[in-house]
């Protein structure tokens, strides 16, 4: 929680603009504790051309 909280929720902090809103919806969760894992992305560009 945030050490200034805005009872009017006022402020443009993270947890006001992201988190909360976030969290409102059923298929969200906080997860705490975690250990997050290096996930590596390749990302490929497709083209097309007419012939």
């Amino acid at each position: 929680m945030d050490g200034f909280s805005c009872l009017v929720r006022g402020k443009a902090d993270a947890q006001a603009i992201c988190v909360e809103p976030a969290l409102e919806h059923e298929n969200v969760h906080m997860v705490t504790g975690a250990n997050g894992a290096t996930s590596t992305w390749r990302w490929t560009r497709r083209t097309t051309s007419k012939g």
